[in-house]
């Protein structure tokens, strides 16, 4: 029955491919090719090599052995997510993305090099000087997150949560740097800073988001729908990266520069190709189904949310804050050890409904995704307005795996944050990038621009003309009698003797 699942997932999902593939809208840029990928990775790949090659690293950890019904239970849990989302994300996000470049676009990006260098001298060394703070903590061992052993949580004891957090702007602000200096080599160095700073502190997600955007920015420069081989085998090699300094939580990058007070992180185990946390969302879907509602009694019904609210308190000023959830009906370390879980957002519906809760749940993010990626595609976007979308659509990679909704507003406020600080310096400056929005697809004076920007003759006339590519078409001849009508009566003709009469 297990393997009949396991197929039935790879058909439906080589299904949702075919329909994405055949919209007008596909293209990398769409929500869902992003959707689409985070599910073939972690749960089309995965489990058969966790069924037929026996993965059990994280069974051992969490202290469960799922049966066959509740891993058939949690495929159809993914499986259920993808229609949800995929119905939902295409039914909103059906605009085709096109690529558009006026003159005033390329003036404003050169005119925002001074508003950028203020923001980075502002900025940049606070989210650097929290990275180098992460990096003498783990060097002496003396971290700054702690584990809470009743929820699983880590919770920060030493700083700020919002200082903490201020890494993160790092990612923006060299993304931005290298689309200013329009890609040449030393536009990446920011980057690569950033990589060897973020993975110096065992963390990997916020450069994999960066690198992800850099990749959308640049192919959106050279007006290509999809990556090629090249930028497939640098995503490979960025997943390398990922899971190596997952692995030891960056000594070996910090043993490259100063000497670790500490030895390197071992789990004890060593983890084979996609066995480790980092993928290990179908084993933890699987834990879900093993112990809600059969174990838990009840359902979530989606009262974590509620952690939106007390999450931007800092702890100094609540020192009695809850730990994560601020109502818990029940408690997953009850019934394991489930450290370090990101729940999936098939999974969060789960958690919170059962299955009704996951097709709400997919279907709710599907949609508003959509309408981000609509507010991008209908407005023709450019400038700052591309660049956010830009940044901010690889943080859906990070949402569909965590599935958590305080985890996107995190992130987002801290992704965020440079770009806003970006635009309100270059309003400040007098330069108003109303341009950034493009021409929409209504407006007479542009006309219709696609992915080839089609000349004149690949034109209708009338969007030819408005587009200024074709003379005005001349007006039509007024008839003999109408311009008779016109003269004074004593020079009119006759139409049929030609003759004047007075």
């Amino acid at each position: 029955m297990y393997e009949f699942i396991m197929l039935a997932n790879f058909l439906l999902w080589a299904a949702m491919v075919f329909v994405f593939v055949r919209k007008p809208a596909a293209s990398v840029f769409h929500p869902f090719a992003f959707y689409l990928t985070f599910h073939f990775l972690l749960f089309v790949i995965r489990p058969p090599l966790v069924y037929y090659r026996g993965y059990n690293l994280i069974y051992k950890a969490y202290l469960f052995t799922p049966s066959l019904s509740e891993k058939t239970d949690a495929l159809l849990v993914t499986m259920i997510g993808l229609v949800a989302f995929g119905i939902a994300n295409l039914y909103v996000a059906r605009t085709p993305i096109t690529f558009t470049r006026t003159p005033g676009d390329e003036a404003l990006r050169n005119r925002l090099i001074v508003p950028f260098a203020l923001m980075a001298l502002v900025l940049a060394p606070v989210a650097i000087y929290s990275m180098l703070t992460s990096w003498a903590a783990d060097i002496s061992g003396m971290g700054q997150m702690v584990m809470d052993h009743q929820t699983g949580i880590s919770i920060n004891t030493q700083s700020n949560g919002y200082f903490y957090e201020s890494r993160l702007m790092l990612g923006p602000i060299a993304v931005i740097f290298a689309w200013l200096m329009r890609f040449r080599w030393y536009s990446f160095l920011p980057l690569a800073a950033f990589v060897i700073l973020g993975g110096g502190t065992g963390t990997r997600g916020p450069f994999i988001l960066a690198a992800v955007a850099l990749g959308l920015i640049w192919l959106y420069e050279r007006r290509r729908k999809w990556p090629d081989v090249r930028m497939v085998l640098a995503f490979i090699v960025l997943a390398g990266v990922f899971t190596a300094v997952g692995n030891d939580r960056g000594h070996a990058i910090r043993g490259l520069f100063v000497e670790s007070q500490v030895d390197a992180w071992n789990s004890g185990d060593d983890p084979r190709f996609l066995e480790g946390m980092d993928t290990g969302n179908l084993e933890y879907v699987e834990y879900l189904t093993h112990t809600i509602p059969a174990r838990t009694g009840t359902y979530g019904y989606f009262l974590d949310n509620l952690q939106v609210f007390t999450e931007p308190v800092p702890r100094v000023l609540w020192p009695g804050k809850p730990v994560g959830e601020p109502i818990k009906l029940f408690n997953l370390m009850d019934y394991g050890y489930p450290i370090g879980m990101t729940r999936s957002l098939p999974g969060e519906g789960w958690y919170s409904l059962g299955f009704a809760g996951v097709a709400l749940w997919c279907a709710l993010f599907g949609a508003l995704w959509g309408w981000v990626y609509e507010a991008f595609a209908r407005n023709r976007a450019q400038g700052l307005r591309l660049i956010s979308y830009l940044v901010i659509l690889p943080l859906s990679i990070l949402f569909f795996r965590d599935g958590v909704l305080v985890t996107m507003l995190r992130f987002l406020l801290f992704l965020a944050f440079p770009l806003v600080t970006l635009y309100l310096i270059a309003r400040l400056f007098g330069i108003v990038p109303a341009r950034t929005a493009g021409p929409k697809r209504d407006d007479p004076h542009h006309g219709p621009v696609g992915p080839d920007d089609r000349t004149a003759s690949q034109l209708p006339g009338r969007a030819a003309r408005a587009r200024g590519d074709l003379a005005p078409k001349p007006a039509k001849a007024e008839s003999q009698s109408a311009a008779q009508a016109k003269l004074p009566r004593a020079y009119r003709f006759r139409s049929s003797a030609g003759t004047r009469v007075k």
